[in-house]
């Protein structure tokens, strides 16, 4: 049973939308929880600093009193996480029945009115979260929850900025991931248990990011080494890993800066050894990535021969290969197609498509599994300079070296070398800036995405 007391909150400025939760069947060393939203963005805009001064800030969305807003807690103790839909208008819910403990996330999601029938169907229009919540047996807490428009970029691992630029490190494990520091991290890959994967190769160690916000080992144990099917990764001597990826069953797939692939198995945490023979093999000047359909068929790319790879039951073939006669029309044949430094690799779930970055033929292509024929999916003969929303055909993308697949919501990522940001092809065929301003620079947390200074992102 829900009791609600209508109030009405002002539409600007920092709203408080105490929600209390609380239910009827409770027990009494229960806890319960108050939420306190605030804007991060309108409070930026209204003041002084960097983001001001450099007009990043957008207007926060329109906080109508009709919105609808979802709030979630979950921890690790709470099995299933608690979840209580209010309308803005209305401001105070009670709920009871939190269990007390620690590493407890609140979220917040807000609607518009649209909510009520289609629940998160609906169009989101702000998000928010906290972690590292403790409530005691019968406690009441009010939590603070900043709320930020979509295309909000923020930072939600390692040391905030300074100096216009990141600070290395190798601390944290077991604490909150914005307050840990990493190496170098040159790949990120979302897990279905929505865990982050982050390699830190200057520390030749991949750290996971739980669903909490708190960050821990995963792999890796020092410099390349000899390694033994089936050993824990934890303990491996994996090295600097370059790319990651995870497969159809949810294990985390790898490959290292000498072309090693390995599977980390999502249960055990035992190493699986795919593809080896070019082990020692290594060259500072590759770029190694990986795209992986299943286990048994796994492509890569290294940015130093001009073959896309296909690795199959631990044996590598040529999938794209530079052979002669060259061709170069649409629907060439994959064995004779001169690609140049191909950058990066990535597939669509069902695997009927290999993307790659041809990096300096200034394109992104694909490869039709079923007919074995070269396609392109960004780039244009004639330069063009780029305008968002501009057609992938017309745009030349400039040495681009990274291509990603939202296995999600069906997006394209692109990242090109000398940009610093990040473009996205969407399902409607159109290519916008989706984060970066193109200038070098480390800036713009809690601003609007398209106005934050990157440096150099990857994965």
């Amino acid at each position: 049973m829900v009791k609600m007391e209508c109030r009405r909150f002002p539409r600007r400025g920092l709203a408080i939308l105490a929600v209390l939760f609380a239910f009827a069947c409770s027990d009494a060393n229960d806890a319960s929880l108050s939420v306190r939203l605030t804007y991060p963005q309108e409070s930026a805009a209204a003041g002084t600093g960097y983001a001001r001064a450099v007009g990043m800030v957008r207007p926060a969305y329109v906080k109508a009193p009709e919105n609808r807003i979802l709030i979630r807690v979950l921890a690790p103790h709470i099995a299933t996480p608690i979840e209580a839909w209010f309308d803005r208008s209305q401001g105070r819910g009670e709920i009871s029945g939190i269990p007390p403990g620690d590493r407890i996330a609140v979220e917040v999601d807000e609607y518009d009115n649209t909510a009520l029938t289609l629940g998160t169907n609906a169009p989101l229009l702000g998000r928010g979260f906290t972690h590292g919540v403790t409530l005691d047996a019968g406690e009441n807490r009010t939590v603070i929850i900043p709320m930020y428009d979509r295309g909000t970029i923020i930072r939600i691992c390692g040391a905030a900025p300074s100096g216009g630029a990141g600070t290395a490190g190798d601390s944290g494990d077991g604490g909150l991931a914005v307050d840990a520091l990493l190496g170098q991290p040159l790949a990120m890959e979302v897990g279905p248990d929505d865990a982050i994967y982050v390699s830190s190769a200057q520390f030749n160690r991949i750290r996971r990011i739980d669903r909490y916000g708190y960050i821990t080992h995963y792999a890796g144990n020092g410099p390349s080494g000899m390694l033994l099917e089936g050993e824990l990764a934890a303990t491996a001597p994996i090295g600097p890993v370059y790319d990651l990826d995870t497969g159809p069953s949810g294990d985390l797939y790898l490959i290292t800066w000498d072309q090693q692939i390995l599977r980390i198995n999502q249960s055990t945490g035992a190493l699986s050894i795919r593809y080896d023979d070019q082990k020692g093999i290594f060259n500072p000047a590759a770029k190694p990535d990986l795209a992986v359909v299943d286990d048994d068929t796994i492509y890569y790319t290294n940015g130093m021969e001009n073959r896309v790879y296909l690795v199959q039951g631990g044996v590598r073939s040529d999938y794209v290969a530079d052979n002669t006669p060259s061709q170069t029309q649409e629907g060439a044949d994959k064995d004779f197609y001169p690609l140049r430094y191909p950058a990066s690799v990535t597939t669509v779930p069902s695997g009927l498509s290999v993307f790659f970055c041809d990096r300096d033929n200034n394109k992104v292509k694909f490869v039709a599994t079923s007919s074995s024929d070269i396609f392109t999916l960004i780039g244009s003969s004639t330069v063009v300079p780029f305008t968002d929303g501009m057609p992938p055909l017309s745009m030349t993308p400039e040495l681009p070296v990274m291509i990603k697949f939202d296995r999600v919501y069906g997006n394209y990522f692109l990242h090109e070398r000398d940009f610093y940001g990040i473009r996205v092809l969407r399902p409607s065929n159109r290519v916008y800036n989706f984060a970066g301003t193109g200038s070098i620079g480390y800036a713009g947390d809690g601003g609007g995405a398209t106005s934050a200074l990157m440096h150099d992102p990857l994965s």
